[in-house]
């Protein structure tokens, strides 16, 4: 792996793929990690304290975490441009996985990969309601044609054939 790689979990919780990531890269890598989550959020507060711990137990001086706050229908900014973003069962809980997705596109170098799944969880109409944001489910297909337009899927099955799979993708430009 290159030097200075930009990772950004995205919807982070406690950071479970920036915590296993960590475990496993050479401490003399150039590494910067962006968790963002919800304001507040104490999952956030979590990932990031375990990150710093894991970061010191391994001697990762080359580590850099930052971690980036937001409120709903607000969008990050980063200092660096991202090179690979996660956003793992996140999607279905923005209110405009769209407007997120072009925000993300906005902050990624060319090429970046895009490690994504839209999870569409299914539900009794006569139960309590699901927790996927309506907003989000009406624009699931979509968001699917602008990923389609704007990268290359070069792992796993496409939205069609596993709507609730994960996928890797890359940046066509």
């Amino acid at each position: 792996m290159k030097d200075g790689v930009h990772i950004c979990e995205y919807g982070s919780g406690v950071a479970p793929f920036s915590f296993s990531f960590c475990n496993i890269i050479k401490p003399e890598i150039n590494i910067d990690i962006s968790l963002t989550d919800v304001s507040g959020c104490e999952h956030l507060i979590f990932g990031d304290w375990r990150l710093n711990k894991l970061k010191e137990k391994r001697g990762l001086e080359n580590l850099n975490i930052s971690v980036n706050p937001i409120k709903p229908n607000e969008f990050p900014t980063y200092d660096k441009k991202i090179d690979i973003a996660i956003v793992f069962e996140v999607l279905e809980h923005v209110p405009s996985p769209m407007k997120t997705l072009a925000n993300l596109m906005k902050h990624m170098n060319p090429k970046a990969a895009l490690v994504e799944n839209f999870v569409k969880h299914d539900h009794d109409p006569n139960e309590e309601p699901t927790c996927d944001l309506l907003s989000a489910a009406q624009e699931r297909y979509q968001y699917y044609e602008i990923l389609k337009f704007n990268f290359n899927l070069i792992g796993g099955n496409p939205p069609d054939e596993e709507p609730n799979g994960t996928r890797m993708w890359q940046l066509k430009h």
